[in-house]
């Protein structure tokens, strides 16, 4: 009996990856900006100080944010075995594991930007839309 496939991209991997990245950068274990999208903002403009801004993108930036360290390293076994089954993710090599967790917390670093920045767009809408113009006599 084949087992059944593991996707990442179902809404419990997606929220147990956003954990990790809340967890990692907490303004209590960071110290600076409003959330924890906020300061892995922060470490990706950081990360990605010496590329032209036009060349970017979030999933870029956070690649490199995963790449230079400023994530736990140390638990991506732990979100990986979450996710994959701990037997499974004990079989793969470092590098397959290092590939892995980037291309996830870049993804979903990705969705949480674009999230945001649709409910910036909505508000921004709403707020306009709700006050209709009356004319003085």
């Amino acid at each position: 009996m084949a087992s059944k496939p593991v996707r990442s991209n179902t809404k419990k991997a997606k929220e147990i990856i956003r954990q990790e990245i809340r967890w990692c950068f907490a303004p209590k274990v960071r110290g600076y900006g409003k959330s924890s999208l906020d300061n892995m903002r922060e470490a990706a403009n950081s990360a990605s100080h010496d590329i032209p801004k036009w060349k970017r993108s979030n999933y870029t930036d956070a690649l490199r944010v995963v790449d230079g360290a400023y994530m736990n390293i140390a638990t991506q076994g732990d979100m990986l075995g979450k996710i994959y089954g701990k037997d499974k993710v004990k079989k793969w090599d470092g590098e397959k594991r290092h590939e892995v967790y980037r291309h996830l917390v870049a993804r979903e670093y990705d969705a949480m930007n674009r999230e945001e920045a649709a409910k910036k767009a909505k508000a921004k809408r709403t707020r306009f839309a709700e006050k209709p113009v009356s004319k003085k006599k």
